[in-house]
């Protein structure tokens, strides 16, 4: 028996008032990864569960990718080869890649991706299955 389980959770803009984000004035509205979606798939009860998370960022940095994947893991009792983790590949949100200097990268933001990822794995894992 196939069982699956889906939820989207809407980031959208957020006032960001106590930090300065690619290049954004304190206080401004930044842009935030507008959506984040997450999938979970049990092929059958015995099986461990397969989960593909989707999020509109340009890409998820390696070090976010390990941290979210062992979470996720974790959290879905699952091991870190069963979970995807898919970037929109969306140009025009902010950086989230350390590396990169331009716009400027900002730990606030990745933590809020990661948080809001993590977020929408909890409210799938929370959701009855179909």
């Amino acid at each position: 028996m196939i069982s699956f389980r889906a939820k989207a959770l809407k980031c959208g803009l957020e006032l960001r008032s106590e930090v300065t984000v690619n290049g954004a004035a304190a206080g401004a509205q930044v842009s935030t990864p507008t959506e984040v979606a997450a999938l979970i798939v049990e092929l059958d009860p015995k099986s461990q569960q397969i989960v593909l998370i989707s999020c509109d960022v340009i890409w998820f940095p390696s070090g976010m990718a390990k941290s979210l994947r062992q979470a996720i893991a974790a959290m879905a009792g699952t091991s870190e080869a069963h979970v995807c983790l898919a970037a929109s590949h969306t140009h025009g949100t902010p950086n989230p890649e350390r590396e990169f200097q331009f716009p400027e990268w900002s730990i606030d933001l990745e933590t809020h991706i990661s948080d809001k990822v993590l977020e929408v794995e909890q409210t799938t894992l929370e959701q009855p299955r179909t």
